[in-house]
């Protein structure tokens, strides 16, 4: 996402990287190119999970891994068909909000629009903006200082207790200017990891079918041979591969939420012009059966984890 405290000269290659856990919780990591001409900072509402908790949020230095953008790059092939057209005050020092110290970051958690006060107001958005975006009511921010007025900074990284638990969510919505405008200019690159979207990929290989009708590319191979797991500190699971979405143009302004059961029907929809003529390719060879019979398996398999989870939460 792209919400500055400040006016921005300008804000580019914006990368963004998501991850759901099991113990509902998300990762997410961040990083982009900008230009400012005032101390600024950089505002993510997240969907935090309410009531929030004192460690809802756990910050992840990244300064040791500046390249963490560039290495899951290298998981892609390239392509020319990469891109989807498309003075300060503050409260009393005792009511101020906890600043930790996350690499070359200053970072601070507002649990909702209205500890905003509590925050120094060159680092904050207005309330009476947040106002505009009715859903944000519910919502936490993560809060971080930059200390250049220009450059690349290291990612921006942290995990916390997500009320969506069936999404990955990408925080993309645009404040630049003080204002909250309908669409706007994105030039975003997005990863996520999902073990269902893996099952529901199989084992196709060849770049032509990475550049599937959701706009979404799997990695060529799983994500421990193309990461520093040690050095991502855990926001990388090494055993899954990772997905890749392009958007640059004109978009609606407004966040990512990319949903499991989304996914998969993207991924199928995809998918289902290529079925016929590979299979009948394949059974020329007397292998086609045996390709739509893992298919069916996988997408079985999927159907009745979800069936399985619906179960259990009734």
């Amino acid at each position: 996402m792209c919400c500055f405290s400040q006016p921005i000269r300008s804000v580019s290659r914006t990368r963004i990287f998501g991850r759901l856990t099991e113990q509902k919780s998300q990762f997410v990591a961040y990083q982009m190119r900008y230009k400012s001409d005032y101390a600024n900072a950089m505002i993510l509402p997240i969907p935090i999970q309410q009531p929030s908790k004192q460690r809802c949020i756990r910050f992840i230095d990244l300064s040791g891994y500046p390249q963490f953008f560039d290495d899951l790059d290298k998981g892609f092939p390239k392509s020319k068909k990469l891109t989807k057209s498309i003075a300060s005050e503050s409260g009393p020092a005792k009511d101020r909000l906890k600043v930790h110290k996350v690499g070359g970051f200053e970072a601070s958690f507002v649990p909702t629009a209205n500890h905003f006060s509590k925050l120094d107001r060159r680092f904050s958005i207005a309330k009476d903006i947040w106002k505009k975006i009715p859903a944000y009511s519910e919502y936490g921010f993560v809060v971080f200082q930059l200390h250049e007025l220009d450059g690349t900074p290291h990612p921006m990284a942290f995990d916390f207790d997500t009320r969506m638990t069936d999404a990955t969510f990408l925080p993309t919505i645009h404040i630049h200017d003080g204002e909250v405008h309908q669409r706007e200019n994105f030039d975003h690159t997005m990863y996520i990891q999902n073990p269902e979207i893996d099952l529901a990929a199989g084992d196709y290989q060849g770049h032509k079918l990475w550049d599937l009708k959701s706009g979404w590319r799997r990695s060529f191979a799983e994500a421990e041979k193309f990461i520093d797991l040690e050095r991502a500190q855990g926001m990388i699971a090494g055993h899954l591969r990772v997905h890749c979405k392009i958007m640059k143009g004109k978009f609606a302004n407004k966040d990512q939420i990319i949903s499991r059961q989304k996914l998969q029907t993207d991924l199928l929809g995809s998918f289902a012009p290529l079925a016929a003529p590979i299979s009948l390719t394949l059974c020329s060879a007397g292998l086609g059966s045996v390709w739509l019979l893992n298919r069916r398996g996988r997408l079985m398999s999927i159907a009745a984890t979800q069936e399985n989870r619906a179960s259990n939460e009734n």
